[in-house]
């Protein structure tokens, strides 16, 4: 529908509930983990998989395919308010990342799983209930990002039409219902069929994150900058302006083909 104040209020919700999280790891490690041994890796231990916790890092805070949703829904949208909510949406998810990653591996040091909560009893109360209220806004949170990934498959599919009129919104409801069920069920075998979520969110950072971070928007800096690729070409005078356009572009472009690809290859050499 066009109203998305369900979406809004679930995603606050999940919000709370990641805060809510976070705390729980720092109270079990002030109250009891701090005084244990835990053993710690060493760098050189763990150098090969830096990649592909760059995947990781990636997928957490890409959030590309939320920006016209959010922007849309932003109350008197304008660009520098959307700028200031940005800001401060990354701030504060890098926050929350850095706590939860410091206390969580402060506790179980090398021991760490790729998903925190599992290092704890299972029998915990407190940590079951922070579990299924997790599961439940992931649950209900999936929609915001379902919401673009149908209107995107429908337009890969139909690529080639002539018709601009042929989106997915414009389709009558014998052919939006079907396409939602066939994305929806396959997004539901994926679930059933894999069950390492550390895996799952590496993979889809350095495969799609690495490209929408790094690539994609260096990529149309240099396709809308008015200087030539070839910087050296530039107008006399101009020169160190277009090479400070066009090189850090490049460099980017090259570390996120680089680290994709590598970090990918670490992946499935650790993972298998």
């Amino acid at each position: 529908g066009k109203s998305h104040d369900f979406i809004e209020k679930i995603s606050a919700c999940a919000i709370g509930a990641v805060v809510i999280m976070i705390g729980v790891v720092c109270y079990y490690y002030f109250h009891e983990y701090r005084h244990h041994d835990v053993e710690w890796s060493k760098f050189n231990d763990n150098s090969q998989q830096l990649l592909s916790a760059l995947g990781t890092i990636s997928f957490a805070f890409v959030q590309h395919d939320q920006t016209f949703l959010v922007y849309k829904t932003l109350y008197n949208n304008t660009l520098t308010r959307y700028t200031i909510l940005a800001g401060w949406a990354l701030a504060i998810q890098g926050v929350l990342c850095i706590a939860i990653g410091t206390f969580g591996y402060l506790s179980f040091g090398n021991k760490t799983e790729d998903d925190v909560l599992q290092n704890y009893d299972i029998d915990d109360i407190l940590v079951v209930a922070i579990r299924i209220m997790y599961t439940l806004t992931m649950a209900f949170i999936f929609p915001t990002a379902f919401y673009v990934v149908r209107h995107i498959a429908w337009a890969l599919l139909h690529a080639n039409s002539e018709n601009e009129d042929d989106t997915f919104a414009k389709q009558p409801t014998c052919k939006r219902i079907p396409f939602t069920l066939l994305c929806w069920a396959f997004f539901l075998a994926l679930a059933l069929f894999i069950d390492d979520l550390g895996f799952v969110m590496s993979l889809s950072g350095l495969i799609c994150a690495l490209i929408i971070a790094f690539i994609l928007p260096c990529a149309c800096n240099i396709k809308c900058s008015p200087h030539p690729w070839f910087f050296w070409n530039a107008p006399s005078g101009k020169k160190c302006e277009a090479a400070l356009d066009i090189i850090p572009s490049i460099l980017l472009i090259i570390f996120g083909t680089a680290a994709g690809v590598v970090g990918t290859v670490q992946l499935f050499m650790a993972q298998f």
